[in-house]
């Protein structure tokens, strides 16, 4: 069990076996009773999991999908950490957007994340309202600003001052990027929308009874690309963010979670990733599979980090710049041809064991198991645990910002006026 807490880097272009392995690894983690996250950026992964995953675990299993009627809610503002909640947030948006987001729309997102953050009982959903609808705005600001007057107060204060069109030409940048991916995008808003979901992502770390296995697919053409980034950026944050919470929980109760992220390079935003595989092992939580197609995909930090971090490396077909510069690490155990002229579901992999990591290896992976049931059978039973009706939350979003269930299509979530007031 301590090898498996070591983090693994699996490499290799669509088609060679990947994602097969990832899924029997998981698999096998499931059947053992363990706690798993699967987070896979095509949804081809979540599937087959779901179709041959062990009866026994069904229970446990949470199925976080945008495009389900009746999504499984992110609440991403810890009542009990407002301030690092809203930082988690605010690192993950200035990840996704980088020069992109200005100084002055920087100020802006925090001040807003932070609020909602200290006001308790919001969502993310509330973000574009909070920037727009002043009626909204106001009564959170109230609640905040007496006890931060040199901060937020002071901030609102300003902010308020400015005319309208000065506010509109503030907050057009920001909402530009927040609009359609927040605004524009039912699923997301309805995720990102349940201030109080039924399941809690700190359960994974936090309860000790507790074996949760979390599904989140990424790969629905409903989500966009951008969408997919910061859906599965916000939910792997929070996760490291809770796992961090185990430094106040002794060894003997931080049972090992098991987290397997396919096209990693997409979703991970945890700040100095170095930091992060080296402080996993001492908080039971394992990168048990960091998987991409290639390594031009890594930013020159990410590639460092996972190279000098990674203990296991499994290698399937690669393209000829990889094959040279992996076939440069192994001391000349391998060539670039090793590596290049595999056939599917075959790599070549250096693995820990015993504390030691092995000598260069080829290996053929196993194809996977049976079904045992449909997917849907799977996540049916996750969204009755666990979802919301759509129309629920959307019902509860209208009412924060004061429209009527029957506004006009035209109008979105966070522009529109109240009845009878203005901004």
């Amino acid at each position: 069990m301590e090898e498996a807490k070591r983090v693994m880097h699996v490499i290799g272009p669509m088609g060679t076996g990947k994602s097969t392995m990832l899924v029997n690894l998981a698999l096998a983690d499931a059947t053992a009773g363990r706690s798993v996250v699967l987070i896979d950026g095509k949804g081809d992964a979540c599937t087959d999991f779901l179709e041959r995953v062990d009866p026994k675990r069904h229970d446990d299993i949470v199925v976080f999908d945008p495009t389900d009627s009746r999504p499984v809610g992110v609440a991403v503002f810890a009542d009990d950490q407002p301030e690092r909640s809203a930082d988690v947030i605010f690192g993950v948006f200035k990840s996704l957007y980088g020069d992109q987001l200005g100084p002055r729309s920087s100020d802006l997102l925090h001040a807003a994340l932070l609020t909602l953050a200290r006001v308790g009982g919001c969502s993310l959903s509330m973000l574009p309202m909070i920037l727009s609808n002043a009626a909204v705005r106001r009564p959170l600001v109230a609640k905040v600003a007496g006890s931060d007057p040199l901060g937020l107060g002071a901030f609102w204060a300003h902010f308020e001052a400015l005319s309208d069109a000065e506010r509109t030409h503030v907050i057009a940048p920001l909402r530009n990027k927040l609009d359609p991916i927040l605004t524009l995008r039912p699923s997301l808003r309805a995720m990102f929308g349940q201030a109080r979901p039924a399941f809690s992502l700190r359960d994974l770390f936090l309860e000790p009874d507790k074996r949760p296995i979390v599904v989140i697919s990424l790969g629905s053409a409903e989500l966009g690309p951008e969408g997919a980034r910061l859906m599965g950026s916000i939910l792997l944050a929070l996760i490291w963010q809770a796992a961090q919470e185990r430094t106040r929980l002794p060894q003997s109760q931080r049972h090992p979670v098991m987290l397997y992220l396919d096209e990693f390079q997409e979703i991970v935003r945890l700040g100095d990733l170095a930091d992060a595989l080296g402080r996993a092992r001492g908080l039971g939580v394992a990168f048990a599979a960091l998987a991409h197609q290639s390594l031009t995909q890594l930013s020159p930090s990410m590639r460092q980090a996972v190279m000098a971090h990674a203990r296991s490396r499994v290698c399937f077909q690669l393209s000829p710049q990889d094959a040279k510069d992996i076939a440069a690490t192994t001391n000349g155990v391998l060539t670039p041809r090793d590596l290049q002229e595999l056939p599917a579901f075959v790599a070549q992999a250096s693995l820990l064991v015993g504390g030691d990591r092995m000598p260069w290896c080829t290996i053929r992976t196993r194809r996977l198991p049976p079904k045992i049931q449909s997917a849907a059978q799977v996540q049916a039973l996750s969204r009755a645990r666990y979802g919301r009706p759509l129309r629920d939350v959307e019902a509860e979003l209208l009412a924060i910002g004061g429209w009527s269930a029957d506004a006009t299509a035209d109008e979105s979530f966070g522009r529109s006026r109240r009845k009878g007031g203005g901004k």
